[in-house]
């Protein structure tokens, strides 16, 4: 509790709360809009932090961290095309509200989703970090094979109507994964003596292309009739308490997935968010209705890759090892501001750790 007043004080600056409030602004817009991203955001941000101080550049990359994992979900929810991979699992439910004419309320129970796993993960961070960490130190190989292997089984759950279509999909999405050099050898597979497919094929393009030309096309296939919008009723509208009341257990669920699967280095929030979903399916009484539109499935989606942004940081600030690739470029900024990451920097830095906490929240 001794180093809450002196995080305060260095919280409270105009410099600090105006990064803040810029970062938020910006991670928002930018994760909004398809094939940018959060590690495209945060690299943006990068130059601006050179001639900032430690409390406010750590502050302006944590918010754009955050919000640009809530702002994917906004594009994912009106036009079926997520703004950043942690969001592709939102559209399977957000776009159907949409259509519905709900994408005011979509909007509503993601915000709110999102805001709830962001606090738990930070309850996690706060409490539990060098524990965390250690338990992290414990995934080896053999565990995080396990936790692959588990991620495709959710492959059964989502596509229950067709466990056909589902595994060909999957078969194809792991054989997109194989292009490119292997991680053992170096040996370049299935480049067909194409020399941009010899690095492999990067998440970004391959969502954007599966999701974003997908809808295109189908919006050029199938235009709607004049004067008539395809998703009417644009605003935002929270939910009410009472509507939440079946869907505590889901989002109390799929905060912790979040969580743990973000303090595992080299895993990240859309692994999470389709665990999530997929888990909260199988346990729901609404699980037939996932897919058609269901609240639940785009809370189990939001609460739980939101709630990531709190578990990466726990090895990146315990143990210096980046949980995924917008943590390692938030740890190159604590670098170049002479900040080393790791088991001294509580220790070292009890202060600049609590005012990156509290910005955080």
């Amino acid at each position: 509790m001794e180093y809450l007043a002196p995080a305060f004080s260095l919280l409270a600056t105009p410099a600090t709360l105006i990064a803040v409030l810029i970062g938020t602004v910006v991670g928002i817009v930018v994760g909004a809009l398809p094939g940018l991203g959060t590690v495209v955001a945060l690299t943006v941000c990068l130059p601006f932090t050179f001639s900032m101080g430690q409390a406010p550049s750590i502050a302006l990359l944590l918010a754009v961290y955050c919000s640009s994992v809530y702002g994917g979900s906004i594009s994912a929810i009106l036009i079926n095309t997520p703004g950043t991979p942690q969001s592709a699992a939102t559209c399977l439910d957000g776009y159907p509200m949409a259509v519905r004419g709900e994408a005011d309320l979509a909007l509503g129970w993601a915000t709110a989703a999102s805001v709830f796993g962001g606090l738990f993960s930070l309850v996690v961070l706060v409490l539990a970090a060098p524990q965390l960490a250690a338990v992290a130190l414990q995934f080896g190989p053999i565990e995080t094979f396990a936790l692959l292997v588990f991620s495709l089984t959710c492959i059964a759950w989502v596509s229950r109507e067709s466990v056909v279509k589902g595994l060909l999909a999957g078969t194809i999405g792991l054989f997109l994964a194989a292009v490119g050099p292997d991680p053992m050898s170096g040996d370049i597979r299935f480049d067909f003596g194409i020399f941009q497919l010899s690095a492999g094929l990067q998440l970004i393009p391959v969502l954007v292309g599966l999701f974003a030309l997908a809808e295109v096309f189908v919006r050029a296939a199938e235009p709607a009739p004049e004067g008539e919008a395809v998703v009417a009723r644009v605003g935002f509208r929270l939910p009410p308490l009472r509507a939440w009341r079946p869907y505590l257990k889901t989002l109390l669920r799929s905060s912790g997935i979040g969580s743990f699967i973000g303090v595992l280095p080299g895993t990240g929030a859309a692994v999470a968010a389709f665990i999530s979903y997929a888990e909260a399916k199988r346990s729901s009484p609404r699980g037939a209705a996932f897919g058609t539109g269901e609240p639940e499935g785009v809370i189990a989606s939001e609460a739980a890759n939101n709630a990531v942004t709190g578990g990466a940081l726990v090895p990146t600030l315990a143990l210096g090892i980046p949980g995924d690739a917008a943590t390692a470029v938030m740890m190159g900024t604590l670098l170049l501001q002479g900040i080393t990451p790791g088991v001294r920097l509580f220790v070292d830095n009890p202060d600049l750790v609590y005012a990156a906490f509290l910005s955080l929240l």
